[in-house]
């Protein structure tokens, strides 16, 4: 129960044209997360596996972020809960 009163963190990185979210406990030099991407918006939502529960239950944490990406993450979560 603990874990669901959890917050995530969530980075902002801004590079080469690209604005990446980093959520939960991880940034730009981690190994192991897994991305969703969009080429046209040139965002990233960088996640992982084990915070699915969490980011499904979360608001858009930036209006950066178009919500249809936002709502394919949490599709995603959802499918593997």
């Amino acid at each position: 129960m603990q874990e669901q009163s959890r917050k995530l963190a969530i980075i902002r990185q801004d590079q080469d044209g690209w604005t990446d979210f980093f959520i939960g406990d991880l940034n730009a030099s981690s190994r192991h997360y897994r991305s969703l991407l969009d080429g046209q918006a040139k965002v990233g939502l960088h996640y992982q596996e084990m915070d699915l529960t969490l980011i499904r239950k979360m608001a858009c944490p930036s209006p950066a972020i178009p919500i249809y990406l936002w709502r394919a993450l949490q599709d995603s979560a959802a499918a593997k809960v």
